[in-house]
Parts: structure tokens; sequence; C-alpha cells
């Protein structure tokens, strides 16, 4: 068959419309479905975050990572966090009775404490790289957690009730500290709660070069923070 300069345009045009129509229009949608569902998520997160800075609550930054942990980990069993949430806001009713009544302030760290470590009897667990040592509702379900599980506990628990209870970050650790006007008081949740002076955790954690970090009480967002990046690490070392 002979290929004349007419046939070949037939076959340049052929090949054109087969590009366009399998290849680049396909692509040109894909593109643009892509481009459109990036632009639902970034505005659904964008909405998110103007709400927790309208409203922010700790008891709800664990219950949305909750349930976006649940749909990434769908091979890992995580629990529903309402049931454990309802067992929290209950017993904050009380500690918010006792706070209305005037409680001493020794006596109100002292029943945290209990709560804690005889009620709920969390044990120490030194793996800060399982979710599930860090994830409050998960220590109550296991009975045991990391520094920051722990304390998330504390946390969570007077949330609504006490404004006075804060976080304090220090290299590869995390403790709970009490202030108001009578006592300034450490709670260790290594060590059921045990108070260890500021001067303790300077020796321990902080070396000439690294005192800048200090020990300072950290806000409600300030430890979303902490929990938030611990949560994103063990995500990416699982890939």
């Amino acid at each position: 068959m002979k290929v004349t300069f007419k046939n070949s345009k037939k076959y340049v045009f052929l090949l054109l419309f087969i590009l366009l129509f399998i290849v680049i229009i396909p692509l040109l949608v894909t593109v643009w479905f892509k481009k459109s569902s990036n632009s639902i998520y970034e505005k659904t997160f964008y909405d998110q975050v103007k709400t927790w800075k309208e409203n922010f609550s700790l008891m709800r930054c664990v219950s949305l990572i909750n349930n976006d942990l649940q749909n990434i980990l769908k091979d890992e069993v995580i629990p529903d966090f309402q049931p454990y949430k309802n067992v929290l806001d209950s017993i904050s009713l009380t500690i918010k009775e006792m706070k209305r009544n005037k409680i001493p302030s020794h006596t109100l760290v002292d029943t945290l404490i209990k709560i804690i470590y005889s009620d709920f009897s969390i044990t120490f667990d030194p793996d800060y790289e399982d979710i599930e040592t860090i994830l409050p509702h998960t220590v109550m379900k296991n009975k045991k957690g990391s520094c920051l599980g722990v304390s998330l506990l504390f946390l969570l628990l007077t949330e609504k009730s006490i404004d006075n209870l804060y976080g304090v970050l220090l290299p590869g650790h995390f403790f709970i500290r009490f202030v108001d006007s009578t006592i300034i008081r450490n709670i260790e949740p290594n060590r059921s709660g045990y108070s260890h002076p500021d001067s303790y955790y300077y020796r321990r954690y902080f070396s000439q070069n690294r005192t800048w970090l200090g020990l300072g009480n950290l806000s409600s967002r300030e430890t979303a923070a902490v929990l938030f990046y611990n949560i994103a690490n063990i995500l990416h070392n699982k890939g």
C-alpha cells in the first residue's frame, strides 16, 4: 500500500485524536479531581483549626485525633474515645465540686493522684513509641501508659474544673505541675505522682547548652501540639 502525503496527514490526525482522548483528557480530569479534593480537604482542615482556636478543648483534640487514627490504622484496634470520655467527664464533676467547696489544694492534688494510680490502677510503660501508651483512653483501657499518656489523663480530668494544672515538657520527658497561691507541686507520672523539685529535673534532663528549654508551664494548645507531634512521629516510623 502506497502511503501518500494525504494519507499520512490522516494518520497524524488519528494519532493526535487518540492521544487527546485517551491520554491528555483523562490526565487533565485526574489532575482537576485531585486539585478539587485537595481544596475540599484544605477547607475542612481550615474550618477545624478555626474551630479549635475559637473554642479550644484538649478533650476535643483527643477525640478528633482518635477518629483520624481509627481511619489511618485500620488493621489496629483503636477503641472509641466516647465511653472513656464519659467516665472522665463524670469524675471531673466530682473534682469541680471539690474545688467549689474550697477543698485544700494539697488534698485536691492527692485526690487526683489517687484517682489515677489507685482507682484507675495506672502503671508506667516506658514504650513511648506505641500509640496506645500515649492516647489517654487506651492508657485507661490497658492500665499503663507513658509519661505523656498518663499526664494527659490528669489534664483531661481537670480541664473543666482546675485551671492551674499544667503540662511541662523536657527533653524526652513530660510531667504535670499544680500551681496556686498556696503550693507549687510537681507530679511525676513515672513514679505514681511523686513530687520532684525543679532542681531534680534540671540536673537530670538539662545540660548547659539546653537550659534555654526551661521548665515552663504549657498551655492546653501547647500540650496538644506535643501530643500531635509525638503521634505524627509514631505514624512516620510506621511508614
